[in-house]
């Protein structure tokens, strides 16, 4: 399943590359579509009454605002989960790939110092997030009877015990 917000215009962009990830891993995708707060415990159920596996999102701030209900509900189905910020894996949830959020301010921080010493906003080239960490939540995986494998641990940059 994944959990997508349609208002988020930055989702439809990556929807159709999800797609082609899961063609390539022979996945098929279930979509959830969430664009209130108050939908999620129906969005999910949908999902889940959809056969499930697993549930993946990238966290849009709505989404983002609402990962303790619905890393709740995934662990009393056992839902495996994954999302794309590191908040999710901090209440519960089993992995995350993403940005490191406070490298994201430290970015941001350089673009506010540029403009302050007169750059012009429209003139400054948009920069990919300089570090990406994998967190994956221990509790959980134990949890759901999930053992990670050793290299999967090695190489996460945050692991929650």
């Amino acid at each position: 399943v994944v959990l997508w917000n349609p208002v988020d215009v930055a989702e439809h962009r990556l929807w159709s590359e999800k797609q082609t990830t899961a063609r390539v891993f022979g996945w098929q995708l279930v979509t959830a579509p969430l664009s209130r707060t108050d939908d999620v415990e129906f969005v999910l159920r949908r999902a889940l009454a959809r056969r499930a596996d697993a549930l993946y999102s990238l966290g849009d701030p709505l989404i983002l605002s609402e990962r303790q209900q619905i890393v709740n509900f995934a662990l009393q189905h056992r839902l495996p989960t994954l999302f794309g910020w590191r908040e999710f894996v901090d209440v519960g949830g089993l992995m995350a790939y993403g940005p490191n959020v406070l490298g994201l301010y430290r970015q941001a921080a350089g673009y506010v110092a540029r403009i302050l010493g007169g750059a012009r906003a429209g003139d400054l080239a948009v920069e990919p997030p300089v570090h990406y960490e994998l967190a994956v939540n221990l509790k959980t995986a134990r949890a759901l009877g999930l053992r990670l494998p050793d290299e999967v641990l090695a190489r996460a940059d945050v692991v929650v015990e």
